[in-house]
This record gives structure tokens, C-alpha cells and sequence, in this order.
């Protein structure tokens, strides 16, 4: 392919230099098919798909770009709920609609345990989530953990309650282990990447 040719449906451009090549594309996944000869006339061809990470996915539905800039950047807030964008999407929520649904929610149950109730979208897989559980505020267990490499449903600090799926969101229901009957009791949901 020569620099300058716009490369068929994919609509990105290719130009050999010095150093190799260099594709831009604003968005999206797209095919690349690579291919040359050798020094000694060998042909050889080499197929890959160039897909986006699931934030940038999501960056570019929701502001039209995948840049990490304002608004659409990890720590900004367009909608001015309090939420910033990088928690919106963990969550699965709108960032340009303020809307206090979808944000975790602590209960109390019957008998007496605090429970966690929290949103996931499927296809957020560059995320980690942990339920955290407490008594004094300064030391965190670690309970339910949820990730792209694989899920703890329960331990000795928490117990996932149920798990429901519904258009592309999980809702996760997680309790503490330790009843608020023996002391105060404290949940968190923490989200890190990864």
C-alpha cells in the first residue's frame, strides 16, 4: 500500500517511513492486511484486527472522541452529578446525563447485614471491582472481586448475594459476612484498573 491511499471500507490511512508504519484512525475496529517482499522476491502477508480498548469504545460513543481530554477525560464530570467519567463507566452510566440510578446502593437486611448493590457492564473488561468490608474505617478487607481474568464470589468477608444481567449491565448483590449487631460495619465497592 502505498503512503497516501485511502485503504478500502476501513477508511484509515498507511504510510511507509523510515521507522515502519503508521496507521491513524479516529475510531473503531477495522482489518489491516500487511504485505511485501523480501530482499529475495519472497512474498509474505500478515492479517490483524485493530479494535479499541472498551474505555476508548465507550469514550468515543458517548463524546465522539477517544481522547483522554476534557470533556470526555477520565476525571471530568460534564453532567455535574458528582460522578467522574471514569466511574460512569465502570458503573455503566450516562456521564452526560445527570441521573442519581446506577450508582451503588447500601442496605440493610433482615438480619441485620449490609449488603452492596452494584452495576457492571459486561463488556468492561479492562476494570477490577472489590467489595470491601470494614468495622473501624482504617483497615479494609478485601471480599467479592470481580475482573477480566476471573471473579471471587464469595470469602470470608463477603458473599455475593445474586447476579442478574439484563441489556448488556450486570446488577451485583453482595453482603458482609459480619452482622452490624456485633459492631458497627462499613462497605465499599472499589474500581481500579486493572
Amino acid at each position: 500500500m502505498a503512503g497516501g491511499q485511502r485503504g478500502g471500507r476501513a477508511g484509515f490511512i498507511a504510510g511507509a517511513s523510515g521507522d515502519g508504519w503508521r496507521i491513524e484512525r479516529d475510531f473503531g475496529a477495522f482489518p489491516v492486511t500487511l504485505s511485501g517482499e523480501t530482499a529475495t522476491a519472497e512474498q509474505w502477508s500478515t492479517h490483524l484486527t485493530v479494535s479499541p480498548t472498551p474505555d476508548r469504545a465507550w469514550r468515543f460513543t458517548n463524546f465522539g472522541t477517544n481522547v483522554n481530554v476534557a470533556p470526555a477525560a477520565n476525571d471530568a464530570d460534564p453532567d455535574g452529578d458528582g460522578l467522574w467519567n471514569e466511574l460512569e463507566y465502570a458503573l455503566g452510566m450516562d456521564p452526560n446525563t445527570a441521573s442519581p440510578s446506577g450508582r451503588p446502593v447500601l442496605a440493610l437486611d433482615a438480619g441485620g447485614f449490609l449488603t452492596l448493590t452494584f452495576s457492571r457492564p459486561v463488556g468492561v473488561t479492562d476494570l477490577t471491582y472489590r467489595v470491601e468490608v470494614s468495622g473501624d474505617l482504617t483497615i479494609w478487607d478485601t471480599g467479592s472481586t470481580y475482573s477480566a481474568t476471573g471473579d471471587v464470589l464469595s470469602n470470608e468477608f463477603t458473599t455475593q448475594l445474586s447476579r442478574t444481567t439484563v441489556n448488556g449491565v450486570e446488577t451485583i448483590v453482595v453482603r458482609d459476612n459480619q452482622t452490624t449487631t456485633a459492631g458497627r460495619r462499613f462497605m465499599r465497592l472499589k474500581v481500579t484498573n486493572p
